[in-house]
């Protein structure tokens, strides 16, 4: 079975860019059937970009307070701190990726979730959208999904 999850989405604006969001259709599919802890999570992400935009790079992270108590830890993952005690601090699960500008575009991104512990994550999605030539005026936006990891299958002797 494929998740099929609409992303929630919101859009930092630079300055100087419209206030209004950088796409038109902004998604993404667990490709993992009932995934569970140890697995390699599978998304694909599919941009159509609010012209004058292109849907241009992601990146993947999930906060402390959207993940099980004790993950980071038990998982020996490398912690950005945050400066406040609320639980921003996180985990990079795939670092940006870049790819040519394009209207429409797939991105296809995979994480591991070796030593994390069943349960509940919202994993957030950053995407980056750019004008056709130059780097100067680029949207961030992004949004995120819900993953329920369930127990890994115990191997016996």
């Amino acid at each position: 079975m494929v998740l099929g999850l609409t992303l929630s989405a919101g859009a930092a604006v630079l300055p100087g860019a419209p206030p209004e969001k950088p796409y038109l259709e902004l998604t993404g599919t667990v490709l993992n059937e009932a995934p569970a802890a140890g697995d390699t999570i599978k998304l694909r992400i599919f941009s159509k970009a609010r012209p004058p935009w292109y849907f241009h790079a992601t990146r993947l992270f999930v906060y402390r307070k959207d993940a099980v108590p004790g993950c980071f830890e038990h998982a020996k993952l490398k912690v950005v701190p945050h400066k406040s005690s609320r639980g921003y601090d996180c985990v990079e699960l795939a670092p940006w990726d870049w790819f040519p500008r394009k209207e429409e575009a797939t991105a296809e991104r995979s994480f591991s979730t070796a030593n994390w512990l069943p349960g509940h994550y919202r994993i957030m999605i950053h995407t980056l959208y750019y004008p056709k030539e130059g780097a100067q005026g680029y949207v961030f936006s992004g949004g995120s999904f819900e993953l329920n990891l369930r127990p890994a299958k115990e191997t016996g002797p």
